[in-house]
């Protein structure tokens, strides 16, 4: 469980439990429900991550593909994160952070197309291949994005590098000469699903 983004909302959950079930203990049902969802939530399961294939590039997070087209020369993949997936963020490739910028200005729900204009962060990755980058947008609710990297920290391939709060959008930009694997509307899974290779 990621409890160092989750610790805040479980205090607050065990609080209202507390007052709501003093003032009836029916009421003390709906911040139960509400923290159970919280511990959901913020699980961090385990991945296999596929360090054995070479040049392999894996999803940065769980969710549905929503598009895959060519962009300015480049592979452009959206992945939709809903309430209901992790929404821990994986290094999709192996390198070294070479910028992390604040985008973007709008709250549009995720699984918009419009939503790439939301606000969020760029993160630049320079590998001893091409460079790359993402972005990680928040949603329409909570409107949080937490990076555990900075700028010049090396980062393996599938290594935890931050979170989304509450339903989400990463979209990921890859050179034309990489293969991809994954097709629209397949469901991955951060850190193990391969979503292309390096040619």
């Amino acid at each position: 469980m990621a409890l160092q983004y989750a610790w805040k909302l479980i205090f607050l959950c065990i609080v209202l439990i507390l007052i709501f079930y003093y003032i009836h203990k029916f009421l003390a049902i709906f911040p139960l429900i509400f923290l159970i969802f919280v511990i959901y939530f913020f699980r961090d399961p385990k991945r296999e991550i596929p360090i054995n294939e070479k040049g392999v590039i894996v999803s940065p997070a769980d969710g549905k593909v929503l598009k895959i087209e060519k962009k300015d020369k480049m592979w452009r993949i959206v992945i939709f994160l809903s309430l209901f997936d992790v929404h821990r963020i994986r290094m999709p490739f192996k390198g070294k952070i070479k910028k992390i910028e604040e985008v973007g200005s709008s709250f549009f729900p995720a699984y918009q197309e419009k939503a790439f204009s939301n606000k969020g962060k760029k993160i630049y990755v320079e590998t001893d291949k091409e460079d790359y980058f993402f972005y990680l947008l928040t949603g329409i609710i909570a409107r949080r994005v937490k990076v555990e990297i900075k700028e010049g920290d090396f980062v393996n391939t599938g290594e935890k590098i931050g979170f989304i709060y509450f339903g989400s959008r990463v979209e990921l930009f890859l050179p034309e000469n990489v293969q991809i694997y994954l097709k629209v509307g397949q469901k991955v899974r951060g850190g193990e699903t391969i979503v292309g290779k390096w040619s």
